[in-house]
């Protein structure tokens, strides 16, 4: 994708404690994400090549650190990828509709020959004209979805987690279970006080957001090694 959204005041907001240097390096590996529409490599020299700061490398480690996930060998940022699902969704949706209104009117053509065909037979016999009138009917198209009431249909379905749900995830994702209760209350908290959100949009995830929560949580201490490749991620994806 060659376009997305920039909100000043989130960036502004999330970004005041760095350098001028290392808002330029975020700026771009966020950028590259987007040209891409995929996670980055999990090669910091090389990336600090293609944004043109190769005397940087620790900056791009630190902003990968602070900004993004590994996941699989590969840098993620749920925003990212939040924004990247969204405009994949729409590209979907335009080429169904597009396919869509190609089928109608290929039937309202083949309904208006039908209906030529039977004004001529009408013309030659009364008979056939009383025959035609009573069995025939009109052809109906049934209308998809909007991509909009899908959308409205997804959202509905999201269903806030439980504390001892979210306790559950924490322990699978290899939290002690002093560590995943603290987590737990403090994620709780936070969203049941500011609302089920990712920004101004209803959290499609609730596991994505507490993935996202830990890797910017300080107190985070896994158990024991743990490869995120074999962690159950839910349906969706979502972040503070």
């Amino acid at each position: 994708m060659h376009y997305y959204q920039f909100n000043i005041s989130d960036f502004s907001q999330s970004t005041k404690h760095l350098t001028l240097i290392e808002k330029a390096v975020y700026r771009e590996l966020i950028d590259i994400y987007y040209d891409k529409e995929k996670p980055l490599i999990n090669d910091p020299k090389e990336l600090a090549r293609l944004i043109s700061a190769r005397d940087n490398v620790t900056t791009v480690e630190q902003t990968l650190n602070e900004f993004f996930t590994l996941v699989d060998d590969c840098w993620v940022n749920d925003r990212c990828e939040e924004v990247i699902s969204e405009y994949q969704s729409k590209i979907q949706g335009a080429s169904k509709a597009g396919k869509a209104s190609a089928k109608a009117r290929a039937a309202k053509l083949e309904t208006s020959s039908d209906v030529t065909t039977v004004e001529q037979t009408l013309n030659d016999s009364s008979t056939n004209q009383e025959l035609l009138t009573n069995n025939y009917k009109p052809i109906t198209i049934n209308q998809e979805p909007t991509l909009k009431d899908k959308e409205k249909t997804k959202r509905s379905q999201f269903k806030k987690p439980t504390q001892q749900e979210i306790l559950n995830y924490l322990i699978e994702l290899k939290l002690d279970t002093n560590q995943a209760t603290n987590e737990a209350n403090k994620i709780l908290n936070h969203y049941e006080s500011n609302g089920w959100r990712v920004g101004k949009n209803k959290m499609e995830s609730w596991k994505a957001a507490t993935r996202g929560w830990l890797s910017r949580s300080n107190d985070y201490k896994p158990n024991q090694p743990v490869s995120l490749k074999d962690i159950d991620y839910g349906e969706g994806r979502g972040s503070l």
